[in-house]
């Protein structure tokens, strides 16, 4: 049985409920619900207006009991015959904010002009049906915006967005990615601004997070500072063709409908573009990224086609420039050369040697090494182990987290002798260069901006102060050493050779800990993530050694 209510905003604000019924034998009956009338409703505008008060989340629910006209004859249990039935419609949840007394009003004042009967208090249309008839119009008005949203649009956002990855869209893609499909989304068209032509990449910035995640910034002096006003101060063009220097925002194709895009069409464009297999899978993984954001952001409604880019495969050629380097190692008398080389040049090539150096005895990817930083991932931890009969002190690890690995999994390496020289000769470089020790980067940047000014707690750890590449350094050496068809990714291959060529090597999960890989196992994939074995540990210092047998002696030509 209802209780009674004033519809006043006070009242019902302070509303509380007992949740208890008393039987006809006296005893108690605990309610999950109790219901609420307004007796000030009865012959008004409201008429019909109640409140549920729920016990278990304290929610107070509005709703209106009506009379509806539907002139269908019905025979009550009595015998009579009525047209019309009781209905009951539930509007929103009483808030003293956002639904109180006046709002609730004025809903049912809108009601009654859309639903009701004109000349007395019963109801011509249903409440509930209408409302409902109301949100699939508007979602179907919103379905056919949705059809109009153009492959740009999807371009626009995905870029607002930040390159989110198609993964894990809480990250971005890195840096170098970031900048290579831009390059072939909205890049190469120009513009002429104040005299000056440009692209819009030209006054963009790409960065990386402390995640290497990569992040879009732009330039000062272009009044541009998101990529709404970019893309409104740099439309796009209204090319007629495909062709190599067109993106895919100024071509066609960008104009066109993103849900009547098809396999067929993509294929004519990247055919059209280039004959390229390397360029057409990095445009294709571009126009896939975008399409995949556009079913993130609900711009390819509620059921979106197949991703015809994943109809479409290019085929990897068997040989490129790259090949040759697959599978090759460096001598012994080139290691030598190169060791030797880098510690002439320490002086000249602020911390570059030591990266080289680092390379060659540790095996892991140039690039890896990059992004270690100081602070994060040096791990001291002098211990001697026995080998051989004698003591090897190996002097801790050195720790790669997963965000900067190319397999995006964990890896480590131990500091031996020769990694612990290099390290060493790191922290006497910063020791000279002191700006250099407020920096946290293990490699940081000559061009770190600022550096007089670097001191205690005024660090610079941004990603303009970390070294990127060392290719002068290279290229010198190269030159000095008469060195022909060589590339620094052989050091991984020559580091990997010998790991497996030590006597101690006989199980692969003890090896993989040691060169870094990432096998497809499961096993061998988590072993990883373990400390390193008595037999890493002797494998490690076997090659250690090794190289130390290399570069011992300075050979002169």
């Amino acid at each position: 049985m209802a209780k009674q209510l004033k519809l006043r905003d006070r009242d019902i604000q302070s509303l509380t409920s007992d949740f208890i019924e008393i039987n006809s034998d006296k005893s108690l009956k605990q309610l999950d619900q109790v219901r609420y009338n307004f007796p000030y409703c009865k012959g008004q505008m409201c008429q019909g207006l109640g409140l549920i008060h729920v016990k278990n989340n304290k929610r107070k629910k509005i709703f209106i009991d009506y009379w509806l006209n539907d002139n269908i004859p019905r025979t009550l249990a009595s015998g009579k015959i009525i047209k019309g039935k009781s209905k009951r419609f539930f509007m929103k949840d009483y808030d003293n904010k956002n639904f109180n007394v006046r709002a609730i009003e004025e809903e049912i004042r809108r009601l009654r002009e859309e639903y009701g009967n004109k000349n007395n208090l019963t109801w011509d249309m249903d409440i509930e049906v209408g409302e409902q008839l109301k949100k699939r119009n508007r979602y179907s008005a919103q379905l056919g915006e949705l059809k109009k949203y153009t492959i740009n649009q999807c371009i626009e956002s995905y870029v607002a967005s930040n390159m989110p990855k198609i993964t894990k869209p809480s990250e971005t893609l890195n840096k170098n990615s970031i900048k290579e499909q831009l390059r072939y989304l909205i890049g190469y068209d120009h513009h002429d601004v104040n005299g000056k032509i440009i692209s819009r990449q030209d006054i963009m910035k790409v960065t990386a997070d402390q995640f290497a995640n990569g992040v879009i910034e732009y330039k000062e002096g272009y009044d541009v500072s998101n990529s709404k006003e970019l893309f409104k101060k740099f439309p796009a063009k209204e090319f007629s063709k495909i062709g190599f220097g067109i993106s895919v925002y100024d071509s066609p194709l960008g104009q066109s409908n993103i849900l009547e895009l098809d396999d067929y069409e993509c294929r004519n464009y990247l055919n059209t573009l280039t004959q390229s297999p390397g360029t057409k899978r990095v445009i294709k993984e571009s126009l896939s990224a975008v399409w995949k954001h556009a079913i993130r952001e609900q711009m390819l409604g509620k059921k979106p086609p197949q991703n015809p880019l994943e109809m479409i495969n290019i085929e990897r050629p068997t040989n490129t420039a790259w090949t040759k380097y697959n599978t090759a190692e460096f001598s012994q008398e080139q290691l030598n050369g190169i060791y030797w080389k880098c510690e002439d040049y320490k002086d000249e090539f602020l911390f570059q040697p030591e990266l080289i150096q680092l390379n060659m005895f540790c095996g892991r990817r140039k690039e890896t090494l990059l992004n270690l930083n100081w602070d994060r991932d040096v791990v001291w931890d002098q211990q001697e182990i026995i080998k051989d009969g004698r003591k090897v002190t190996i002097y801790g690890q050195v720790n790669i987290p997963a965000f900067i690995n190319k397999t995006k999994k964990p890896d480590k390496f131990m500091i031996t002798n020769n990694i612990n020289l290099v390290l060493q000769s790191i922290l006497r470089q910063r020791e000279i260069h002191s700006w250099t020790k407020h920096v946290g980067w293990m490699f940081p940047s000559i061009r770190t901006p600022n550096k007089h000014q670097l001191r205690k707690g005024n660090e610079n750890n941004t990603e303009e102060s970390r070294m990127k590449d060392v290719r002068g350094l290279w290229s010198k050496i190269c030159e000095d050493l008469e060195l022909k068809d060589v590339a620094m990714k052989m050091f991984r291959n020559t580091f990997t050779n010998k790991v497996n060529e030590t006597e101690e090597s006989k199980s692969s999960y003890d090896t993989i800990t040691i060169t870094g890989h990432a096998e497809t196992d499961t096993l061998e994939s988590s072993y990883l993530n373990k400390k390193f074995s008595k037999v890493s540990k002797a494998i490690a210092t076997s090659v250690d050694e090794e190289y130390e047998n290399i570069i011992k002696i300075r050979k002169i030509k």
